[in-house]
């Protein structure tokens, strides 16, 4: 797990240090938390709505990647309450075991402490890691943490692609590629609702979406007027999708057909791990998917299309080819039996929806003074082929 923005603060393992070596754990007032368990903090990584912490259990020497919320509440969720927070937490990991079983420990009791420790020589404490809880069974007093194994950060999908060897990438990104289209597969369709505020997927709930998006971009890139040409370009083209007759019904049918599901709703290089025995050949369930969008339903009820886009701009953004993304789009496609033009057209719309968005946010964040040329590029590419396409069935606008 690694978002986009973070900062850490690297551990000291050689070190338990003398805090350590003469802690007494808290004793045990409530029959919520049966047991405390102390932990070594390692690093800390900080990414709104959570804080992450990078941990070492002291007795057994296990690491654990521990997951709390902050209080905050802003117009993408609403994390002001404990029991929100609570909410949203036992939602993260239902959804995500569902997706990655075998790396969701569950959901553990946090001391006051945690929320205030962050110091990579300090130490946390965690109740007894509940593995499959009910909201009813939830102390409504407490704040919990989803708790998971720690995995190789030179297993990350990221680091692959980038220290990996080239000519294993192909291999990487088409495994990754089929997991991620069996997953979609496996999803189930979300009912269709004539609710303005669940009709997802429909032309209204989309073209709503893409503008609150060209207004988080604009303000992201309010200091940096250098960005602003290809940016104005991406977002009129975007607008003008669905100024077209053809692209409205293409969206309403797949809606119709049953594409509109709960994904993931974060899928990028970071999230993902390839986990396997080096003695044994790699396979799907090698492949770790890890947190799910879990505290807004705009960002997760998707077009699956949507879901992957996210990731073959990554992918493409990473490795500078544009033949491995291609072939990439092929592959998952063919593996979702979607191999039509209508598919086409919709997956070219969100994969410049994706450029968009990520664009604005790495030059905002890295505060670029120059658009990144490696995104520039990406977006250039896909107008063209975006334009060509729509030329070339002559569409008509409304």
């Amino acid at each position: 797990m690694q978002p986009d923005n973070y900062s850490y603060q690297p551990g000291d393992l050689e070190k338990l240090s003398e805090e350590i070596l003469s802690y007494t754990p808290r004793p045990n007032t409530t029959d919520c938390i049966p047991a405390i368990c102390v932990y070594k903090i390692e690093k800390v990584l900080f990414s709104h709505p959570s804080r992450i912490i990078f941990a070492r259990e002291v007795i057994s020497g296990r690491r654990v990647v521990i997951k709390v919320l902050t209080e905050e509440s802003n117009p993408r969720y609403d994390l002001s309450t404990i029991g929100k927070r609570q909410q949203a937490q036992l939602y993260a990991l239902q959804w995500n075991k569902l997706i990655t079983p075998d790396v969701y420990l569950g959901l553990a009791p946090v001391s006051d402490r945690v929320l205030n420790c962050f110091s990579p020589k300090g130490v946390i404490e965690l109740g007894q890691i509940i593995e499959n809880p009910e909201a009813e069974n939830l102390d409504t007093s407490s704040e919990y943490a989803v708790v998971m194994l720690c995995l190789p950060e030179d297993l990350q999908l990221s680091s692959l692609l980038k220290y990996g060897l080239s000519s294993f990438r192909s291999h990487y990104v088409s495994l990754v590629t089929r997991r991620i289209a069996n997953m979609h597969q496996m999803l189930e369709a979300l009912p269709i609702s004539m609710d303005s505020g669940k009709d997802w997927g429909s032309c209204q709930q989309l073209q709503g979406k893409l503008r609150q998006n060209i207004h988080l971009a604009s303000s992201l890139l309010a200091t940096h007027p250098t960005h602003q040409a290809i940016f104005k370009s991406v977002s009129e083209s975007l607008l003008e999708v669905f100024g077209y007759s053809i692209y409205q019904r293409y969206f309403e049918q797949r809606r119709l057909d049953g594409y509109i599901k709960r994904c993931h709703g974060d899928l990028k290089t970071q999230n993902i791990w390839i986990v396997h025995d080096r003695l044994s050949e790699e396979s799907q369930e090698d492949v770790k998917i890890l947190d799910a969008i879990d505290f807004n339903p705009t960002f997760a009820n998707i077009d699956i299309l949507s879901d992957f886009a996210m990731l073959v701009v990554d992918i493409q953004a990473r490795t500078s080819s544009v033949v491995l993304a291609e072939n990439m789009i092929e592959w998952y496609l063919k593996w979702t039996y979607q191999e039509n033009d209508l598919a086409r057209f919709v997956l070219d719309y969100y994969l410049l929806e994706k450029i968009l968005i990520r664009s604005a946010i790495r030059s905002a964040s890295e505060n670029l003074p120059e658009p990144d040329q490696t995104f520039l590029q990406i977006a250039r590419g896909h107008l063209e082929r975006f334009h060509s396409r729509i030329s070339s069935r002559q569409f008509t606008r409304i």
